[in-house]
């Protein structure tokens, strides 16, 4: 089954237990922590002077992106105030109770979270026995009105029940919630977590609601969080496939002491190019990460076509100097056929398997795959017609 396909009846599953929101990732690929990094979500930031007007866009843009088909648990970390219950334990009253302030402090945790006894072998698991008080807590009244005991007893003091009411006096205090700043303003960010949806979909589906929104002006709205982490490698590896290509054309000019010849060989870049984006919508992949390093690779691989045909033509004319241009291209593709064409299937065939994959990273795989076999394909038969008329 698809990763993707098992994400979604986690999912369902959780959700119908009452779970508000579950992020689940692969580790079985990079390892823990590269997954949390690269966990497949859509993150929005607001930016602005005002926490207010921040959080009310991050909750319109939450309610509009709520509404998209194949994107869950959209949440927005909005500035909110929260409350916090403080229970002021009275020294005086709990001593003549026989409490110290540690032994009621240990009495509550006793009381909600129970009391771990020992641990329970059952073949290779290893089972936690933990005791818990029998009537349940679900309110503030429920918890003060709990006889508490406290697990450790010093100088006879904690062995009798009390109730927590007698010896703490509840108070309730506004809390701020955490306020986040970037670059000096105040930060909302609204997060989703994606389903059937690509990133490069929800971006674009993100982008065109953002458009139809009333932001005030000094507030700004931008996309982050993996999409910066793409945006950002996909800046470097262009600037890397420019570096490729300036570097095979210095290699092919010393090799051929030629600077006009290892210009048409570059020719075959291109239709790798036309390819390589064939294959890539054949796949129903987008032009991402691996996408660009299978382009950075077509680029050293798809010139030896060429190279072996031109080496041929000048090998043949310094061999017959008297030999028309024509007849030694026509030789050259003769000769050179059976061995391009034999190098290409079977880096075909070898990658073959990587396309039609659905096991565990085959999703991340498939575009580099797909690239590499459509611009080897468009090229080799491309070059047997395009190089030798250029």
């Amino acid at each position: 089954r698809r990763a993707k396909d098992l994400t979604h009846d986690i999912h369902e599953v959780m959700t119908k237990h009452g779970v508000l929101r579950t992020n689940i990732s692969d580790t079985s690929l990079f390892g823990t922590s590269v997954s949390t990094v690269m966990t497949p979500n859509l993150t929005i930031d607001i930016r602005g002077e005002d926490a207010g007007v921040c959080a009310a866009i991050a909750a319109e843009l939450r309610t509009e992106l709520s509404k998209i088909p194949g994107l869950r648990d959209v949440q927005d970390s909005g500035f909110r105030t929260g409350k916090d219950l403080f229970l002021n334990v009275d020294t005086s009253r709990s001593i003549l109770g026989g409490f110290t302030a540690g032994q009621v402090g240990l009495g509550m945790r006793y009381a909600t979270a129970g009391l771990k006894a020992t641990d329970l072998h059952i073949g290779n698991r290893t089972l936690p026995v933990v005791l818990r008080p029998r009537a349940a807590i679900d309110s503030v009244d429920d918890l003060l009105n709990t006889r508490i005991t406290s697990p450790v007893q010093i100088d006879n003091l904690g062995s009798d029940p009390i109730l927590l009411s007698e010896v703490v006096t509840p108070e309730v205090q506004a809390n701020l919630a955490l306020s986040q700043r970037s670059d000096r303003l105040h930060l909302s960010r609204v997060i989703g977590i994606l389903g059937d949806l690509s990133l490069t979909q929800a971006v674009r589906i993100s982008e065109e609601i953002i458009d139809r929104m009333d932001i005030p002006p000094g507030y700004h709205l931008s996309i982050g969080g993996l999409q910066t982490m793409i945006d950002e490698s996909i800046d470097e590896l262009v600037l890397a496939l420019a570096l490729a290509v300036a570097l095979v054309y210095l290699v092919m000019a010393f090799q051929f002491e030629s600077f006009t010849q290892p210009l048409i060989i570059m020719f075959t870049i291109p239709l790798a190019l036309i390819g390589a984006l064939a294959g890539l919508w054949l796949m129903d992949g987008n032009i991402g990460i691996m996408s660009i390093i299978g382009i950075i690779v077509l680029t050293g691989v798809v010139v030896n076509n060429a190279i072996v045909l031109v080496d041929y033509i000048n090998l043949r004319r310094r061999q017959d100097r008297s030999i028309p241009v024509r007849e030694a291209i026509l030789e050259a593709c003769q000769v050179r056929l059976r061995p391009i064409l034999m190098t290409t299937i079977t880096t075909v065939f070898g990658l073959l398997p990587v396309v039609l994959a659905r096991g565990v990273g085959a999703e991340f795989q498939r575009p580099l795959a797909a690239t590499i076999m459509g611009g080897l394909i468009t090229s080799t038969f491309l070059t047997l017609f395009v190089i030798p008329t250029v």
